[in-house]
């Protein structure tokens, strides 16, 4: 079957043999445009960050984590808006390992200059009234902060804007993430920011 096929199969089995494959063509590739089944898996990632079983989402995820390494700045801008929906909703509200797999995801799409994207996508994400996906949100945007600094890669007047309802959340996890942001934002920026 082609890849566009196996990845809207009826039965997750079949999804989970699709993303393992891509996975490893994906590793053996130097770029996207090397492999068309890597190829026609991107047109269907999207998909993949959705997916409805746990199993199948995991390993979706990881294929996506391995295609985003080897794709182009041009694929990430195509995608990114989709995908982050996806990433969000699905992946951080889903298993550990998963919340853990679309957080990378989400650092790939950074590392292929999507950061606006990326940064709106995860301050949505950190009002959800789900405890667990605000957190994971939050902690992306602490990770982000964190791996690739502020102001230059990632915007400050973004994460501030987003910052002041952190402060307010229910959750004390949420507002202790929330100050850590500050104090990681306050190492880059400076004490006079």
């Amino acid at each position: 079957l082609p890849v566009r096929d196996r990845v809207a199969h009826a039965h997750w089995k079949a999804r989970v043999e699709c993303y393992d494959a891509i996975a490893q063509r994906c590793a053996r590739a130097r770029a996207m445009e090397d492999d068309a089944d890597v190829v026609a898996f991107g047109d269907c990632a999207v998909k993949a960050c959705a997916d409805g079983n746990a199993a199948a989402l995991d390993a979706g995820l990881d294929a996506v984590r391995a295609m985003l390494t080897i794709a182009d700045v041009s694929y990430a801008e195509k995608v990114a808006e989709d995908m982050l929906g996806n990433l969000t909703t699905k992946g951080l509200g889903g298993r550990p390992k998963a919340a853990e797999r679309a957080t990378e995801c989400c650092m790939l799409l950074i590392e292929l200059e999507q950061c606006d994207a990326v940064l709106d996508a995860l301050l949505k994400a950190s009002l959800n009234r789900i405890p667990k996906l605000a957190l994971a949100a939050t902690n992306a945007v602490l990770m982000a902060v964190t791996s690739f600094g502020t102001p230059k890669v990632v915007p400050a007047s973004a994460i501030l804007k987003g910052l002041a309802p952190l402060f307010d959340a229910k959750d004390a996890k949420v507002r202790s993430t929330a100050k850590d942001i500050t104090v990681e934002m306050t190492k880059w920026l400076g004490a006079q920011a």
